[in-house]
């Protein structure tokens, strides 16, 4: 039974990891030009990224070396930083979706719209790694803070 509550449990997780990178890569894709080095690198990359974590985890059962813990520290990073890439796109689906209806985009915006797309790219890319990267820092540099809290209650 347990072993079934596993293989549940597993198939669901990787699913899920599965469709979130799918929708990061597809998303990410269609920014870049067509017919360009650009695209092969990046779905290399993304695949890279999305196995990583999966990949160090089997290795390190076999073999024990600093690669499985450099892929462990790559796929716990891509996985932070998924949900802020998540986030943002559903973020923009739904901006171009409402701008659709209501023509709120200015015309800049849509009149290079293959420009538009790597700029918001680039600029969401650059965004979930700035935070990543500050969370990151923030956690390897902890601030401690003493306080000096008084009861002023009786403790039976």
């Amino acid at each position: 039974m347990r072993t079934v509550q596993f293989l549940i449990f597993f198939s669901i997780t990787l699913t899920l990891l599965g469709l979130v990178n799918y929708y990061i890569g597809i998303r990410g894709l269609q920014a870049l030009p067509a017919g360009t080095v650009n695209r092969g690198v990046y779905i290399g990359l993304v695949v890279f990224l999305a196995t990583s974590y999966v990949i160090a985890r089997f290795l390190e059962r076999v073999w024990q070396s600093p690669l499985t813990g450099v892929l462990t520290w790559i796929g716990s990073l891509w996985m932070g930083a998924m949900i802020y890439f998540l986030m943002m796109g559903f973020l923009l689906d739904f901006a171009r979706f409402a701008s659709h209806f209501l023509h709120f985009y200015p015309a800049f915006v849509t009149a290079d719209y293959a420009k538009t797309k790597f700029v918001t790219c680039c600029a969401s890319c650059g965004i979930g790694g700035l935070i990543v990267l500050v969370g990151f820092i923030n956690t390897r540099i902890p601030k401690l803070t003493t306080l000096d809290l008084r009861v002023h209650k009786k403790v039976e």
